[in-house]
């Protein structure tokens, strides 16, 4: 399996996905944040590999736009297993828009979307998901801003 993994802009595992899509260039390797417009140049390229099973990129300010390019990876991709996405400033628009991602998925695993300032309409569209999604095994959420609602709705989720 590869990993592609960027945290706080330093690339950690992606050399041999490199060597299989060479034209790829930009902040994967040095140092540098990604951005949502720099995923979306990975995009195509995540959709269809069969190679990639985790995809981290804790510590970058892909915000709502740059979930939005995940959600169209997680939308026709069965082969990545985990995603960690902790400090990418989602919020809640950002949530809403993995859990759409998230509704077809039937392979991804694993997500962490700590320090993301989700709330409750982010833990109640992530919630909605997960009666759909079954493959979905852990769902990290510490350090988000989630009260009474949210949790009820996660809760409600996994009854």
């Amino acid at each position: 399996c590869v990993c592609v993994c960027v945290c706080d802009g330093v690339c950690v595992c992606v050399y041999k996905w490199r060597m299989i899509h060479a034209s790829l260039a930009g902040p994967m390797i040095g140092v540098g944040p990604v951005t949502a417009v720099y995923l979306a140049t990975l995009v195509p390229l995540l959709k269809e590999d069969p190679n990639v099973t985790t995809i981290c990129l804790s510590a970058n300010n892909i915000c709502e736009d740059g979930a939005e390019h995940l959600k169209a990876v997680l939308s026709v991709n069965n082969v990545i297993t985990s995603m960690i996405l902790g400090g990418c400033a989602l919020g809640d628009a950002g949530a809403r828009l993995l859990a759409d991602g998230l509704r077809g998925n039937q392979s991804l695993q694993m997500i962490w979307l700590d320090y993301n300032s989700i709330g409750d309409a982010g833990a109640a569209a992530l919630g909605a998901c997960l009666r759909e999604n079954v493959a979905l095994r852990e769902l990290l959420l510490g350090h988000n801003c989630i009260g009474d609602e949210g949790v009820r709705a996660l809760a409600t989720a996994l009854d």
